[in-house]
């Protein structure tokens, strides 16, 4: 496609040749991979069109320039709902609200530093081991970002701990232990490889084989009871039979009040993981116990950091659960932060953008036909943007867009238009508004002040007890894909109000009046209340004379005060211009 491309591109800009070269095409259908994406248009064999996507988007600087919050700032339904609650939190003055538990931070700071480099700097022995001590040392000098560095204040300390998770059934490391640095590339190759599905894997494996696990620590307790008793009759034997007679009737009953608690007493995690591992005969290998340990120490309120630390009488069930119920540790700042959109991973964003489209001038109408495709490059993308200087002029493929406004202290010299999935389906079906709608309509209004939603519902509940022939009012929806999406509250004015905007307003100069009145489906009405999913909000025309064919109504027009906030539909309206009154000569 190369020749044919080159030909459309020189024969719109020839800057775009100078500036990236002459195989710049080559090299961007060349370097597709899945996050860069290119489409070429073709006609009978012939490429006549390019369009090249990404899906690298930097949704902080778009959500710091535009308003973005009602499209979720780009990111997932499901992950702004819990960016929007940790946002509530912070501001309602939780100091300890996050999103992220430690283990998320550990793995931040673990992937942040070069081990290579920090082993290599260490004094090694012949056997080429290096002193726990020195290892200690040099990871305490380590230096991370605020909110890492808060959340890990005792990194040296974490690390140790994942060493000896790493090999449980060894002791706890001592300043005069020896190790090997390929131990310590292992052990942090294994705990960074612990993702959001690994961990869930992990858990339903285990709660997979709870039987056997509560039958191991069952037979473990007994087996440890056991052996307290035969060392407490060894020790009975060794007194003399005169004592023994004296005190042997209290320590029976000391024995039989011991016997209940010992049976609760938990056993000691090193104990219990051996007796799990597949050479004791037990239902997991050794690799797997490792990551399920690593997995309840930092992902649960477990503290599985020594391995003297007691066995719970549920044996981690209920820890093993909530890892399968957690979601993914999101790194999220302050919402006044400027950054604190700015670590959102990848697959947390709803969103591709158009990097560059390029069409024949003979196709330039069916520019509209790239997006479907594009759409079916992203599937788990709902949202397409695009980025233009304001002084770049309109194209055909943007028309099916919408731009989104900026922000108050935008500085950002473009313009951003966004189209979602959806919108390429049509548009809304206006209809009347029906008694299963009213819980509908309250997502739609929720922004607006009580007086205005009161009014709202107030004059739909008005509008469906009402006969047709006595409405004064209309209310319609806009429905799609069975989804309520759209609320229209129209109005039918006084006879005498058309008269009174004609003396107030230069009227007569923007239509014809009496054009207007004494027909059949003829005649003005007033728009009372709107409001529409910003998705749809392309379609805002359309929905207008959509309502006013129902209603039978060819002039539409809208009262607000010179103070009153302007409402989006505005751009639809045209503003008549008042009349001077008259001024008389003295």
């Amino acid at each position: 496609d190369h020749d044919s491309l080159s030909a459309v591109f020189d024969a719109q800009s020839e800057v775009v040749t100078e500036v990236y070269g002459e195989y710049f095409i080559a090299e961007l259908i060349e370097a597709q991979n899945e996050e860069n994406k290119a489409l070429v248009a073709e006609v009978d064999g012939r490429a006549v069109g390019l369009l090249c996507l990404t899906s690298d988007v930097d949704v902080n600087v778009l959500a710091q320039c535009f308003q973005l919050d009602p499209y979720d700032n780009l990111l997932k339904p499901q992950v702004m709902a819990r960016v929007r609650q940790h946002a509530e939190a912070v501001l309602g003055g939780r100091a300890d609200a996050s999103l992220c538990s430690a283990g998320d931070f550990m793995q931040v700071a673990l992937g942040s530093v070069d081990l290579d480099g920090l082993l290599e700097s260490l004094p090694r022995h012949d056997d080429g081991r290096v002193n726990a001590v020195h290892l200690h040392g040099v990871l305490g000098q380590q230096e991370f970002s605020d909110e890492v560095g808060e959340a890990v204040q005792e990194f040296e300390k974490g690390v140790m701990t994942l060493l000896w998770q790493a090999s449980f059934i060894e002791p706890l490391l001592e300043g005069s232990s020896l190790i090997d640095p390929k131990r310590v590339k292992g052990c942090a190759q294994t705990f960074l490889e612990l993702s959001i599905d690994r961990r869930k894997d992990i858990a339903g494996a285990a709660l997979g084989k709870w039987d056997e696990m509560m039958e191991i620590l069952s037979a473990t307790r007994e087996l440890m009871n056991s052996q307290e008793q035969s060392e407490e009759e060894s020790k009975r034997d060794d007194k003399d039979m005169a004592d023994l007679q004296d005190v042997g009737d209290e320590a029976g009953q000391a024995q039989e009040g011991d016997g209940a608690d010992e049976a609760l007493q938990p056993i000691e995690l090193r104990v219990f993981l051996k007796a799990l591992t597949e050479e004791q005969e037990g239902p997991f290998t050794q690799d797997f116990l490792v990551k399920l340990v690593m997995t309840l120490h930092w992902w649960t309120d477990e503290d599985l950091g020594s391995p003297l630390k007691g066995v719970p009488p549920d044996a981690f069930r209920a820890s093993l659960e909530r890892v399968l119920d957690s979601e993914e540790g999101l790194f999220v700042g302050h919402p006044n932060s400027p950054a604190w959109l700015a670590n959102m991973p990848q697959h947390a964003k709803d969103v591709f953008c158009v990097n560059m489209c390029c069409l024949d001038h003979a196709f330039q109408t069916q520019a509209l036909d790239f997006l479907l495709p594009a759409f079916s490059l992203y599937p788990s993308k709902d949202y397409c943007i695009v980025t233009q200087p304001h002084t770049a002029p309109n194209t055909p493929l943007l028309n099916a867009f919408t731009i989104v406004p900026p922000q108050p202290q935008n500085t950002f010299g473009h313009v951003l238009y966004l189209i979602h999935r959806a919108a390429l389906l049509g548009p809304p079906r206006v209809r009347c508004l029906q008694q299963g709608d009213l819980g509908s309509i309250s997502p739609l209004i929720e922004n607006f002040d009580s007086a205005t939603q009161e009014d709202i519902v107030k004059g739909s509940e008005e509008f469906l007890k009402q006969h047709a022939e006595e409405r004064v009012s209309h209310v319609f929806v806009a429905e799609f894909d069975e989804q309520v999406v759209g609320f229209i509250m129209l109005q039918v004015p006084p006879l005498d109000a058309v008269d009174t905007l004609r003396c107030c307003y230069h009227l007569d100069d923007y239509l014809l009046v009496e054009h207007h009145e004494g027909h059949a489906n003829k005649g003005h009405a007033q728009l009372l209340h709107w409001a529409i999913n910003p998705l749809f909000q392309k379609y805002t025309r359309k929905l207008q004379q959509g309502a006013m064919r129902l209603c039978g109504r060819t002039v539409l027009f809208m009262e607000m005060d010179l103070e009153g906030t302007l409402s989006p539909i505005f751009r639809e309206l045209l503003q008549v211009a008042p009349r001077r009154p008259p001024q008389l000569k003295k």
